[in-house]
């Protein structure tokens, strides 16, 4: 309901349609009692998880190719090799500090000469 109350707010027809139609053919709607009313929600319920399950794939294989994950991948190989990449990598970065802060000093250095 929260987001039906949502998308008329914003006045999105579409997601509207779509709130509508999921509930249209959820477990839920099923009218009656009886086997055949339990076969429809269980034929629905089924339908509904085949759904979640291809919308898990789908984030996996995205979070699968997120630069955290292919930084993890790397960080395990040379893990293999005995080495700790972020450990190197912060070393790197300090490197890196170290090297740009001795250039502006001497460029402040310079500059206070001129």
């Amino acid at each position: 309901m929260a987001a039906a109350n949502r998308a008329y707010e914003h006045g999105d027809a579409d997601a509207l349609r779509r709130i509508l139609e999921e509930y249209e053919s959820s477990p839920e709607s099923v009218q009656g009692t009886g086997v055949a009313a339990d076969l429809v929600r269980v034929i629905r319920q089924i339908r509904q998880l085949q759904e979640r399950l291809v919308q898990i794939e789908l984030e996996i294989t995205s979070l699968g190719a997120s630069d955290i994950a292919k930084l993890k991948v790397k960080a395990e190989e040379v893990s293999d090799q005995g080495r700790n990449l972020l450990a190197e990598m912060a070393q790197d970065v300090k490197r890196r500090i170290d090297i740009e802060s001795r250039r502006f000093a001497e460029l402040s250095a310079e500059k206070r000469t001129a």
